[in-house]
């Protein structure tokens, strides 16, 4: 009878515990997700476009090499030594930024991202009505601007 009565316990305590466990993964998922956004915005998003200009920077210092010395073999080889390695710098970089982009938006961050890159705040699409808050029963469609927009 007694291992009933511990059972009986470990049961009761285990249906009180689910809500608390729900709310502790919710928790922790939004938790995630917030530390997922914060290092795109804070390390991956200004890392890629440093390394991008950089990129640029040394391909316009490769064919600026390339121009000047052009009676130097030697020199234009290092102007075109300095081009190519530029052009795999920003193939690597644009691949690294297409990788996020396909995860973000597996993983439902792709309109938080698109925002972040364009420095805007994420702002919910209005459904019906125009800017003004109005049905658009005055006689000019959907268009925002009524008769002025035409």
């Amino acid at each position: 009878m007694n291992s009933f009565s511990s059972i009986k316990y470990y049961l009761t305590s285990a249906v009180f515990l689910l809500p608390v466990l729900a709310n502790a993964q919710d928790t922790a998922t939004a938790l995630a997700y917030d530390f997922v956004n914060t290092f795109n915005d804070v390390i991956l998003f200004p890392t890629i476009a440093l390394l991008s200009a950089l990129a640029i920077l040394l391909f316009l210092f490769g064919a600026f090499q390339y121009v000047v010395n052009a009676a130097d073999p030697a020199a234009r080889q290092q102007g075109v030594k300095h081009i190519t390695w530029s052009i795999v710098g920003l193939v690597v970089m644009l691949s690294a930024y297409t990788i996020l982009l396909l995860f973000a938006n597996t993983f439902g961050l792709g309109d938080e991202l698109g925002d972040a890159n364009e420095g805007r705040a994420v702002v919910p699409i209005p459904t019906g009505g125009d800017t003004f808050g109005n049905d658009n029963n005055n006689g000019f469609g959907n268009n925002p601007l009524g008769e002025f927009g035409n």
